[in-house]
């Protein structure tokens, strides 16, 4: 019930309704959308319209071929500690 007003202002883009679906799911569970498909279907749109009904800040990346991992979550750094190092923390 409290999904109505969600679920009837994403009915304003026709179709994709597993697309609809899954983003009112995201929004319950509180997370992130991955949206793949060919261009001119909407993806955007969607996107924006349920960050906008639910009052949420829009975030979209353009991702290409040669998009790296880093692009999305950052450089990560590795440490590897020697067998029976001393944890902080006395762990």
């Amino acid at each position: 019930e409290e999904l109505r007003p969600l679920r009837e202002g994403l009915e304003r883009i026709v179709g994709h309704g597993e697309a609809k679906e899954a983003l009112l799911l995201a929004l319950v569970s509180q997370e992130h959308v991955y949206l793949e498909g060919p261009p001119g279907t909407a993806k955007t749109m969607l996107a924006e319209l349920a960050a906008g009904l639910s009052a949420l800040r829009f975030f979209c990346y353009q991702m290409h071929r040669d998009t790296r991992l880093s692009e999305l979550v950052g450089d990560s750094v590795v440490v590897r500690e020697a067998a029976g190092a001393e944890q902080p923390g006395g762990g």
